[in-house]
């Protein structure tokens, strides 16, 4: 499925959807999981047109981790639940659960009815046929993707 927007467009709806960029969607900050020296990400907004490039992977760095949480929404019918690293810890003499993980609903940064269109989209990419993601297509699951092009920033000039 392909679509196809006007410049005006673009421009109108990130200006309707600041919340991307307030860290609503996609959170750059540490996640306080149970991981150590988990790195923040970055908005750079030097330019008028970064913010519609963050669409397409540019003027933005986030971990896999950071991704994952955004992408929780798409998944939890617009509900982002913080990442479980370890879901529970049991004692191996007793076989007593010592801690357990609960699911925690950290916002609802797009509505249910944005969460369907994008599972759709998503899993076109993979298993319609023409879709960019096709090789990665499973028989045992519902696969979703989301393929594209992001420049990798020069390590010395950004």
């Amino acid at each position: 499925m392909v679509i196809k927007l006007s410049n005006e467009h673009l421009i109108e709806h990130t200006k309707s959807s600041e919340d991307i960029y307030q860290g609503k969607i996609i959170d750059v900050k540490r996640l306080t999981v149970e991981l150590p020296n988990e790195k923040v990400g970055q908005l750079t907004f030097n330019y008028p047109s970064d913010k519609i490039r963050t669409a397409f992977g540019q003027s933005s760095t986030v971990t896999p981790l950071q991704q994952m949480k955004a992408a929780t929404a798409i998944a939890n019918k617009g509900e982002m639940v913080q990442p479980i690293i370890v879901k529970k810890i049991v004692d191996p003499a007793t076989g007593e659960t010592v801690k357990e993980a609960e699911r925690t609903v950290v916002g609802k940064p797009i509505t249910e009815e944005t969460s369907e269109k994008m599972l759709d989209l998503m899993t076109g990419v993979v298993e319609e046929e023409g879709g960019t993601g096709r090789k990665f297509q499973l028989d045992s699951y519902t696969t979703l993707g989301k393929t594209g092009t992001a420049q990798m920033p020069n390590m010395v000039t950004g």
